[in-house]
């Protein structure tokens, strides 16, 4: 605004002092003639002369009124600027003060980087600095020199959204920069010392706050757990720990070289651990079962987890008993038998099974019953059980060693206490020899009765002689009576 009144106020003086000296030229050019026509002149036109200096001397008053009217003017305009001065000033004045009245430090830059404004604020803000003015005015070499907030948390850096920087002293300052219409910048420096300090004690509070719930929730975690540190020290550990290991809070807060306090308890405390295998089972002397886990960490740390699994291991212990009497049984048993599930894959088989269909027995689902030779010829059977029916049939198939056999199966259904099938046991006889002796026994009856009919044709045709023999002589010993009646 200042300047603009300034380059007004340069171009009135500049009309001013060109019509100043048109009205001095036109002044000479009017005292000329006059003193030509008071001189004599041409006496034969004085009427011309007279009346060319009359029409002169309008000339010269019109002039002199445009003259002063361009004065007046002039001196309108100078009133007004020297108002728009002192408002400018009165402006200036104000902006400086409020400018000086901020607890931040402002600086204004020119569109060259040059200083146009400054608050005292600022000068303290670089003499406390230690920093050269080129970077203090530069963002970006300053943020060469920005130095992490270890306490700041994403959700701040988010929130703030602008520069942070730390000084040498310690405090921390936030930078605001806008661009001003001319090209120039408009810097602000505000000290968040004391929101820093206030956020890195609300970051120490909550950062305890989450450490004893941590250890709260270790606490009452029914595993073991312990951390180890890059050096092999015991940083952090839970009350299970301490119990399984049965080490004492001294023991364990002295930090002691690892090889010193594996000396003191009987727990696997070596933290080496392997890419294949990261765990292993321990036996402690009261006969606690322990599954031992390691778990490395980016920082070189490592996590162990000791987990009670005695109740588990004897459970499996006693399955794997009963599995193997089980086993032992039903290996012993002359008939074929196994478990299918819902899926069709064999969970056991017998000894039997296995070797009448050339099968290995692993302790784990050893095949698929889709693989069989003859499963377009029980699929319909195995449907049936699978839909929760009893089956029996007869099927005649090849054993491994390729001897044609008749088998009698049985598919019993599997289900669960809301009644769905879970799967299907098969029971399997050989009744090879069973179906021989019938098919013997049969033929021998089919023998028989062949037999039978050719000896009671046999003994027909016989008695028929018989009977013609006795009717012979039954006539014959009628002839006889009458011959003898007669004679």
């Amino acid at each position: 605004m200042s300047e603009c009144k300034q380059k007004e106020n340069k171009l009135l003086k500049t009309e001013n002092e060109q019509l100043r000296q048109q009205n001095k030229k036109l002044l000479k050019i009017n005292h000329a003639l006059m003193q030509r026509v008071e001189e004599g002149g041409n006496q034969s036109a004085p009427y011309a002369t007279f009346e060319h200096s009359i029409h002169l001397a309008e000339q010269v008053r019109e002039k002199t009124q445009k003259l002063n009217q361009t004065l007046s003017q002039l001196e309108r305009r100078n009133r007004q600027l020297k108002v728009a001065n002192k408002q400018a000033n009165l402006f200036q004045q104000r902006f400086t003060d409020a400018i000086e009245s901020i607890s931040d430090a402002f600086v204004l830059l020119d569109d060259k980087g040059e200083i146009t404004l400054q608050n005292s604020h600022f000068s303290t803000f670089l003499a406390s600095s230690n920093l050269p003015l080129e970077t203090v005015l530069n963002p970006i070499a300053l943020s060469t020199d920005k130095d992490t907030d270890k306490n700041s948390t994403e959700e701040d850096l988010q929130l703030h959204n602008k520069p942070v920087y730390q000084l040498t002293d310690g405090r921390w300052f936030q930078l605001n920069e806008r661009h001003t219409s001319e090209g120039g910048r408009v810097l602000l420096y505000t000290d968040i010392s004391t929101l820093k300090e206030a956020e890195a004690l609300r970051y120490d509070q909550a950062m305890a706050q989450k450490s004893m719930q941590l250890q709260g929730l270790m606490d009452n975690l029914s595993q073991g757990v312990v951390l180890f540190s890059p050096q092999k020290q015991i940083e952090v550990w839970n009350n299970r720990f301490q119990q399984l290991s049965q080490l004492s809070n001294i023991q364990l807060q002295d930090n002691p070289r690892l090889s010193d306090l594996q000396t003191l308890t009987e727990l696997d405390l070596h933290t080496q651990t392997h890419s294949t295998q990261n765990y292993h089972m321990q036996t402690l002397s009261d006969g606690t079962v322990l599954e031992v886990r390691a778990h490395l960490l980016k920082d070189a740390k490592v996590i162990k987890t000791y987990t009670d699994i005695t109740e588990r291991h004897r459970y499996a212990q006693s399955l794997q008993e009963n599995e193997r009497r089980l086993r032992l049984i039903t290996d012993n048993v002359p008939a074929m038998i196994a478990y299918i599930n819902a899926n069709l894959q064999f969970e056991f088989k017998n000894q039997v099974y296995s070797d009448w269909y050339g099968e290995s027995i692993d302790g784990k689902v050893t095949s698929h019953l889709t693989q069989s030779k003859n499963y377009n010829q029980i699929k319909p059977y195995v449907k049936r059980a699978l839909n929760g029916e009893s089956v029996i049939f007869e099927s005649e198939e090849i054993s491994n060693t390729g001897q044609t056999s008749y088998l009698l199966k049985s598919y019993v259904p599997n289900r669960d206490h809301a009644g769905n099938v879970l799967g299907f046991f098969v029971l399997i006889r050989d009744i090879t020899k069973r179906r021989e002796n019938a098919l013997a026994l049969q033929k021998a009856h089919d023998q028989l009765e062949i037999r039978v009919a050719e000896r009671t044709a046999q003994l027909q045709s016989l008695n028929k002689k018989l009977l013609d023999e006795i009717e012979e002589r039954r006539q014959a010993q009628t002839d006889l009576q009458a011959r003898n009646q007669t004679g």
